[in-house]
């Protein structure tokens, strides 16, 4: 048996019974961080992705499965908005081709009679042992920021007025509904591959996005809905919110995977949704007009309604949290 046989055959060895072929090159795990704003800062993972969370410290370890799958979990704190993310292997491995290098070794290595009869054995390899691999042939970027994604919420006490939601109106035009389509994205900000009008199936209602806000003005206390009628009728405990929904974008996301064994696809959504809020005395002045637009946390593609809910949530807190809008809130004598 000359020398390049014996090579081949070696290498062939080693690639076949050590962690499971060609697993050598690329790991079932990766170790990534995840920066935070705080240490108290909870990751709570909604699949079984991952293997291992620091809790401890603003910059997080995280051990996840690479397996060409998103992971879906949310980021909270205490008195903050809770944020939903979507992450997804994007890398494809930097050894993902030295793989094949059993199969490539006989070509370029033994003489073409012998590299001939090798083929069936370069087939095996390829059959058996790459299959179960390929899913781990992309990796995560190392380090994922999560800073300052929760807003604060802003809750009532004495020291405000409470808000009567007297009206909320949907006026789209053809161009502020719309769906935007990104193609194997690593940043959000990235621009669009295609943007169409919305076609899609879900429609807006009023009713809908009333109840979304009446829900947030009654988690954050400033309505109470047991005590309504005691609270409206002194005029001056209360300042009246209108708000009209004048723009939509639904964002559509994919990865494609493309290797010798994997071809598909994993996608997830963000909604934006434009609001244009009015604050107005009891009397129905008009004090305040200011344009919010709230961006949705990550979400599959089948969760159409919670992004919305999502999206008009971070609009309002922003909206209650601007200066201008304290201040306005405050009752008569509580005023800096």
């Amino acid at each position: 048996m000359n020398k390049s046989i014996k090579f081949f055959i070696c290498f062939f060895l080693i690639a076949l019974f050590f962690s499971s072929c060609a697993s050598i090159f690329s790991k079932k795990t990766q170790n990534v961080v995840f920066k935070t704003s705080h240490p108290n800062t909870k990751i709570k993972f909604k699949n079984s992705k991952l293997i291992y969370a620091d809790s401890i410290n603003k910059d997080k370890n995280i051990t996840l499965s690479r397996d060409a799958e998103l992971v879906k979990f949310t980021i909270e704190l205490d008195s903050h908005l809770t944020s939903s993310k979507i992450i997804a292997p994007t890398n494809l491995y930097s050894l993902y081709y030295l793989t094949y290098s059993p199969c490539l070794i006989p070509i370029f290595f033994l003489p073409p009679l012998t590299a001939f009869l090798t083929i069936p054995v370069g087939i095996f390899y390829i059959y058996f042992c790459l299959e179960d691999n390929e899913v781990e042939t992309y990796s995560f970027i190392d380090t994922f920021n999560f800073i300052n994604v929760n807003q604060k919420i802003k809750y009532w006490d004495s020291s405000y007025k409470m808000l009567k939601l007297s009206n909320v109106s949907v006026e789209l035009q053809t161009d502020s509904n719309l769906v935007n389509y990104f193609d194997n994205i690593k940043e959000i900000a990235d621009i669009p591959y295609k943007t169409n009008n919305n076609d899609e199936s879900f429609t807006f209602k009023n009713t809908i996005f009333y109840k979304n806000i009446e829900n947030q003005l009654i988690k954050t206390k400033f309505l109470d809905t047991l005590n309504i009628k005691s609270v409206f009728i002194d005029n001056t405990n209360f300042n009246k919110l209108e708000c009209k929904i004048t723009n939509i974008n639904l964002n559509k996301y994919c990865y494609k995977y493309w290797t010798l064994y994997l071809n598909k696809k994993i996608n997830y959504i963000t909604i934006k949704i434009g609001i244009n809020w009015v604050l107005k005395d009891h009397y129905g002045d008009i004090l305040l007009n200011k344009y919010v637009v709230g961006c949705s946390g990550e979400y599959e593609t089948n969760e159409v309604e919670n992004p919305i809910d999502d999206a008009i949530v971070q609009s309002f807190t922003t909206f209650l949290n601007d200066l201008k809008v304290d201040s306005l809130m405050k009752k008569t004598g509580n005023k800096n």
